[in-house]
């Protein structure tokens, strides 16, 4: 295999279409009986459930090491959900995914540091 960098947007179509050539090659499985998009949705969905049954079962815990092994499996849940948000981004972006992937984290971070000062708003 030829591995080189995509410089230019020929090359990004170019290597899409070598993409699309090896997936309708590939066997049947799962993610070709689902497609590409149920597959990515697949796995965000999946995570999404397992840290919403893990913190819902955090809250039933009483011993230490159940907390932190409820925590844990939230945590990995909330992991699992990356790839499919930052495939969405390489999907939106195209060649400009990186950018924007860093506009999803720049507003992300600012959601989190808005949410304390709103909080206090609503509280009153």
């Amino acid at each position: 295999m030829d591995i080189k960098p995509l410089r230019t947007v020929a090359d990004h179509v170019a290597a899409l279409k070598e993409v699309e050539r090896l997936w309708e090659k590939a066997k049947p499985g799962p993610a070709l009986v689902v497609g590409l998009r149920g597959s990515r949705r697949a796995v965000g969905m999946f995570g999404a459930v397992l840290a919403s049954l893990a913190m819902v079962a955090t809250l039933f815990t009483t011993g230490h090491v159940a907390v932190i092994a409820c925590l844990s499996a939230a945590y990995a849940g909330i992991a699992l959900q990356q790839p499919a948000v930052l495939s969405s981004c390489l999907d939106i972006g195209g060649m400009r995914g990186g950018m924007v992937a860093g506009f999803m984290n720049t507003a992300g971070v600012g959601g989190g540091r808005s949410r304390p000062s709103s909080s206090a708003t609503w509280s009153r």
